[in-house]
């Protein structure tokens, strides 16, 4: 989903920075599991990995609401709309991929093979 979420965002010089998603990180089930994790896995570093990535979902999901209600709000008749746009596109294609490294490290730990 973050690569399909990077495609979509990766900007294009004829869409003036007016690309919307719709995308919902659910991060409901990482919340409400949180702390089970702990009573089943007993390696606290890859614990700690998994609630940082975790983080990183939660905060890439809200710079994406931002974006997609910067495109419906008032914020758009200002004169650097467009300009704000393009950063918020470029910061949330940065974190996107943070995650996507964070999450392919993970997998690859020796910790991931329990």
């Amino acid at each position: 989903m973050l690569q399909q979420l990077g495609n979509e965002l990766n900007p294009d010089p004829t869409d003036q920075g007016m690309r919307i998603v719709f995308y919902n990180l659910d991060t409901v089930v990482l919340d409400s599991t949180s702390t089970t994790k702990y009573e089943v896995i007993d390696d606290m570093e890859f614990n700690r990995k998994l609630d940082s990535i975790r983080y990183e979902l939660v905060h890439l999901h809200r710079k994406i609401d931002l974006h997609t209600e910067s495109a419906f709000s008032a914020f758009m008749a200002l004169d650097n709309a467009v300009k704000n746009r393009h950063r918020l596109t470029h910061k949330i294609l940065q974190h996107v991929a943070v995650v996507k490294e964070q999450i392919e490290a993970l997998l690859k730990s020796p910790s991931f093979d329990m």
